[in-house]
């Protein structure tokens, strides 16, 4: 890098001197031959049904697909003691799994000269990180792996103190000084206080559930469509 020898915050030192003169050289960039594409793995299946003399469609279809070796510059898995803190090499490395079921509904209909045609469409998915760099973890619960791909961590809250006592039974870092109504969190470890270390799963940032209602109606060469769309089943 051509960076003169010695620590940035007290300028460079050599011995027990201060010398801006020696060099050091540090890896910026490590390449990687066996680095390649993110994989796609895909299965697919379902079925199509006409019901009730071809009035009502039905059509479901389950996928499942795994998205293996993305492409990641390992922060957790290789040491900082390795001296590779900015020259970290990009691998193929996390890997997630996801899974979903589709059903499409279409009844076809006619109401004296009014023709009409009403559909509904769900889908339902989720995503599991299968293999992520994360350290490594003290407690289960801090664990990313096996987790939704869209986790959200942190402190679970228990409510708000309800006396100034209160809150010197499990102190929190977070603040400096706790008074009765401030936000009350969550023990994890029951190590006596409130710190990163009780991070965990408390949601997920994308919704389960994507829906949708149509309805088109015809009438002597007029038509009127009509389109809704919606999500449910947030956690957050």
């Amino acid at each position: 890098s051509g960076s003169a020898f010695g620590p940035y915050s007290s300028s460079q030192w050599f011995g027990s001197t201060t010398d801006a003169s020696v060099r050091r050289t540090s890896i910026q960039r490590i390449g990687n031959d066996e680095l390649t594409w993110e994989t796609r793995t895909e299965f697919n299946a379902g079925f199509d049904a006409l019901l009730f003399k071809q009035k009502l469609a039905l059509d479901m279809t389950y996928s499942h697909w795994v998205n293996d070796g993305a492409i990641s510059q390992l922060s957790n898995l290789i040491p900082f003691a390795a001296g590779l803190q900015g020259g970290r090499p990009y691998s193929n490395f996390a890997s997630s799994k996801y899974n979903s079921i589709t059903t499409d509904l279409q009844y076809n209909g006619k109401i004296g000269g009014m023709q009409f045609t009403l559909g509904a469409k769900g889908t339902w998915v989720k995503g599991i990180r299968v293999k992520y760099d994360e350290p490594n973890y003290r407690n289960e619960y801090q664990v990313r792996t096996g987790r939704p791909t869209d986790a959200i961590f942190g402190l679970s809250y228990l409510g708000k103190f309800a006396t100034d006592g209160e809150t010197q039974e499990v102190p929190q870092i977070y603040d400096e000084v706790l008074k009765a109504g401030d936000l009350k969190y969550k023990d994890m470890n029951s190590d006596g206080f409130v710190d990163d270390n009780d991070q965990n799963m408390i949601g997920h940032s994308s919704p389960r559930f994507y829906y949708g209602l149509n309805l088109d109606l015809k009438y002597k060469g007029f038509e009127l469509f009509v389109l809704g769309t919606g999500r449910a089943f947030y956690n957050i």
